[in-house]
């Protein structure tokens, strides 16, 4: 199927605005970062459960680190629960 080219009615231009064309490439930015980022997430959190699960721990404790790592198995897979930020504390 050929698409045709809409024609233009003099007079019935698309405005630009400058300010959403700003903000939408803008929010395109921080949308395309976020989920280039989600992806290294999601790569890390499969790296921690799989080096906990060869350790066979579901609680991790690294006091000197500030990090406590809780995963839940289930039935099809595994669940980071709980880390600890470095700025939490019990």
């Amino acid at each position: 199927m050929v698409k045709r080219k809409q024609l233009e009615v003099p007079g019935t231009e698309r405005e630009i605005i400058e300010e959403i064309s700003m903000a939408a490439v803008q929010y395109r930015e921080k949308r395309d970062a976020r989920s280039a980022l989600s992806k290294e997430e999601a790569m890390a959190r499969k790296m921690l459960l799989d080096v906990m699960q060869k350790n066979n721990r579901t609680i991790y404790d690294d006091v000197e680190e500030n990090v406590r790592v809780k995963i839940v198995i289930g039935a099809d897979k595994a669940e980071v629960a709980e880390i600890l930020s470095e700025k939490e504390e019990d």
